[in-house]
């Protein structure tokens, strides 16, 4: 539990917030993301460990723009790779460039369940 901030730390001794929802925010280190997630899930009717770490693999607005400018068509790739840390249930797969590829052959490595819609996908 290191990796929780504070404010869910206390959270969690009042008992608003089970020992799940805990573990789903140390996902990530950055307290302040944690806390950002916190916030808005109090709007949220989905409060459960799965919401938690989906929301927390969002990049918070105009993050992406960001990764673009700095590194042109990576920004792609690391999308890819920050939507495959949360572990998803599954990646369906379309036609479509190396990247799509790229996401593909990762989330095999990952043992991530594909559905691969390609011609003569697996």
């Amino acid at each position: 539990m290191r990796k929780s901030s504070p404010v869910l730390l206390k959270a969690y001794e009042d008992g608003e917030l089970s020992l799940e929802q805990l573990m789903a925010f140390c996902l990530v280190e950055d307290h302040k993301r944690q806390e950002e997630v916190w916030t808005t899930l109090e709007k949220h009717w989905n409060k459960g460990p799965d919401a938690i770490r989906r929301m927390l693999g969002r990049s918070p607005p105009g993050d992406a723009d960001r990764v673009q400018a700095a590194d042109g068509k990576a920004v792609h790739f690391k999308r890819n790779d920050r939507m495959l840390e949360i572990m998803p249930a599954g990646v369906i797969i379309f036609p479509g460039s190396g990247i799509t590829g790229n996401l593909a052959d990762k989330a095999k490595k990952l043992s991530i369940p594909l559905l691969d819609h390609r011609e003569g996908g697996a």
